[in-house]
């Protein structure tokens, strides 16, 4: 059974008060170790955001996957059903997990989300895994 979807970059970019949020909150740092005179932590805490942002907006305009008997496809990125333990989806992300619990990150549509289950189970088992800290940050900063 193949399937296959696109999400547009539209669909994935940082919501305005996220920004605002992250924003407000580099400010206020910024504002307090210039105070304290600690100028590398205020030039640090003005900085890594602007880079969490950047990073959040780059990427393709379109993500396009593509599920097949042989494999799954992800901008003609090919990942065979060998090297692939198992998947489950969170929110609007595939995760599939590789033989060396590494966690790919594919993002899928939500209205989608039981033919992506259906279709993959038929391939590979579906297992519930814990996120850790550092993914749910990825995945709130949209950097996967």
């Amino acid at each position: 059974m193949d399937f296959s979807w696109e999400v547009f970059k539209k669909d994935r970019v940082l919501p305005l008060k996220t920004f605002i949020f992250i924003g407000v909150l580099s400010m206020g740092a910024g504002v307090y170790f210039f105070f304290e005179e600690s100028y590398f932590a205020m030039v640090l805490f003005m900085i890594i955001p602007a880079v969490v942002i950047l990073s959040s907006v780059q990427g393709p305009d379109v993500v396009q996957a593509k599920i097949t008997e042989k494999g799954i496809h992800l901008n003609n990125k090919k990942h065979t059903y060998t090297e692939l333990k198992s998947f489950f989806v969170i929110h609007d992300r595939l995760v599939l997990k590789d033989q060396n619990d590494k966690a790919i990150y594919m993002l899928i549509n939500p209205e989608e989300k039981e033919e992506v289950e259906n279709a993959l189970s038929n391939y590979i088992p579906q297992k519930e895994h814990e996120e850790g800290f550092v993914d749910i940050v990825n995945r709130f900063l949209y950097l996967h």
